[in-house]
């Protein structure tokens, strides 16, 4: 039975010819729009997934609300994390991250300043990494220590084999660091990045504040609580709040809230991109892709359903001759679905094809580097890929597999009533896969448009005439050859002017410097992203 249901398949996609070639590259635009959509959406949802006990671990935040709009940080003091493991028996560790920017001296003798981060040795208890050279338990156990990734040692060495070789800090090269690990680069797939780890405890050391890992106006540090399985976040998260909150001195009680983010949901939950961290996502446009890859299948499905039941008069013949010679509805029903299935296999297989191509092109405009594999990398995602083409295959094919076997030879299967009732069904969604079809044009001239103002509006600067260069010493203020420097930047007639900055103008990072004026309260200043 199935060989013949094979057999006649076959020959009614080469007798029909274009209406397959029609149904499939339809069903595979669809399929191409989804796999795209699903890619994107998977590899923004997969943020700090690989660690270690992720679930249990929460970066703990303070929140600036004497403001008129309160100012979440990302960040905390650096006594919080001391503090909570030491009062708390459900804190089973914390970590601390810092991120500075330090000048390093390489092979050749030039100098590069580099982001890097400052870390509580427990910090290789949180993340996962492939370690190539080193003990993760010992790596930062000293001041001078440091960890690096293979293209930092590459940059910096101009090898790979670097384990306990020196690394000189400093516009000076007044501070050999040793290196005691060397690991792979981070996965792209972790919401900070750093080509090296320094241990925090250098941080007094390197600062003109030997004090600063006491100091309460310094909420400058991440810091990570990894609780113990029986922990309830939420009940724990207030009382967190109100334990640091009579920590601090008198003076800031009043001008900090605390909130906590678990480790995976940072990525996609956090209200601004903290320091070292890629850029954030947004869980709204998430959810927006995620309802557009949906609308596309659903557009392609009843497109599908509407050319399979247009096609009611040229099969009714077959049908009415299987019945009369004994088919049954349950056996048409079969082939129809049979039909229909093997149709959404072929254009899911040119789907792959054709997201494999495209692929690269998405790679660019994102900055990913996805691959088609990941949709097959582990058993649940294998699992929901099959069972979405078998409900494609379902929706698609339900509706006229019921119709055309619901053809009986007596009514020479076109009669009055039954074309009212089919033409009544496919008006239906004709109607609503063009106004789904209209939805979708409108939302993306919208934002195309919004695109296009980004890309044109006044800056209040032409950002063509404008030159950033990097200078080998990251504490700019206060330097004595700045002047010197500008007066020769200012003989050469291309320049018209020349200033100094600690940061790049419109950095998308969030800078927070805390001052005390005299007879006044704490003010933090910040440098907003720019999103």
């Amino acid at each position: 039975m199935l060989l013949n249901y094979l057999k006649v398949t076959g020959r009614n996609f080469v007798k029909q010819r274009l209406y397959s070639a029609v149904n499939v590259l339809g069903l595979a635009a669809g399929f191409t729009c989804c796999l795209l959509i699903a890619l994107y959406v998977l590899d923004e949802s997969s943020y700090d997934q690989q660690h270690p006990d992720a679930d249990r671990i929460y970066r703990f935040s303070q929140t600036y609300v004497a403001l008129d709009e309160p100012l979440y940080l990302g960040t905390a003091a650096p006594q919080v994390g001391p503090l909570l493991k030491e009062n708390f028996t459900e804190v089973e560790d914390f970590t601390r991250l810092f991120l500075t920017v330090r000048v390093f001296a390489s092979q050749d003798g030039s100098f590069h300043d580099e982001e890097v981060m400052l870390a509580d040795p427990s910090v290789f208890d949180f993340v996962a990494l492939d370690w190539v050279q080193g003990d993760p338990t010992t790596a930062l156990a000293e001041p001078d220590n440091v960890v690096v990734t293979r293209s930092f040692a590459r940059e910096y060495f101009g090898s790979e084999d670097v384990y306990g070789q020196s690394l000189l800090m400093g516009n000076k090269s007044e501070t050999p660091l040793r290196v005691t690990g060397i690991v792979e680069d981070l996965p792209p797939n972790m919401h900070f990045v750093t080509g090296a780890f320094l241990a925090l405890s250098s941080l007094p050391a390197t600062s003109s504040r030997p004090t600063i890992l006491q100091d309460w106006d310094f909420p400058n540090i991440a810091t990570y609580l990894k609780l113990k399985p029986q922990a309830d976040s939420r009940q724990l998260q207030d009382a967190f709040g109100t334990f640091i909150l009579q920590s601090m001195p008198e003076r800031m009680r009043t001008e900090w809230k605390f909130s906590s983010l678990k480790l995976p949901d940072i990525h996609l939950h956090s209200p601004l991109q903290g320091l070292g961290e890629r850029s954030s996502g947004n869980l709204t446009n998430i959810r927006i892709l995620s309802v557009i890859g949906a609308g596309l299948l659903l557009l392609a499905c009843i497109n599908f359903v509407n050319l399979s039941t247009a096609r009611a008069l040229q099969r009714s013949k077959e049908v009415v001759i299987r019945k009369a010679i004994g088919s049954s509805r349950n056996q048409l029903f079969q082939q129809f679905m049979g039909e229909s299935l093997l149709l959404v296999l072929i254009a899911f297989l040119a789907a792959l094809a054709f997201a494999e191509l495209l692929l690269p092109v998405l790679n660019a405009f994102t900055g990913k580097s996805m691959t088609i594999a990941v949709l097959f990398a582990s058993a649940p995602a294998a699992l929901s890929v099959i069972g979405t083409v078998l409900l494609v295959a379902f929706l698609a094919g339900c509706y006229p597999a019921l119709y055309l076997s619901a053809l009986r030879p007596a009514q020479r299967a076109l009669q009055v009533t039954d074309r009212r009732h089919g033409l009544a069904f496919r008006d239906v969604l004709v109607v609503f896969q063009f106004s789904l079809s209209i939805m979708l044009v409108i939302a993306t001239l919208v934002v195309n448009s919004q695109v296009q103002l980004g890309k044109t509006m006044d800056l209040g600067f032409n950002k063509e005439q404008l030159l950033g260069i990097s200078t080998p010493d990251s504490g700019v203020f206060g330097n004595a050859w700045w002047p010197t420097l500008k007066n020769e930047l200012m003989t050469q007639p291309g320049i018209v002017a020349a200033t100094i900055s600690g940061t790049r103008p419109f950095a998308t990072k969030a800078v927070t410097s805390p001052s005390r004026w005299s007879n006044s309260r704490l003010s933090t200043i910040s440098s907003r992203p720019i999103r």
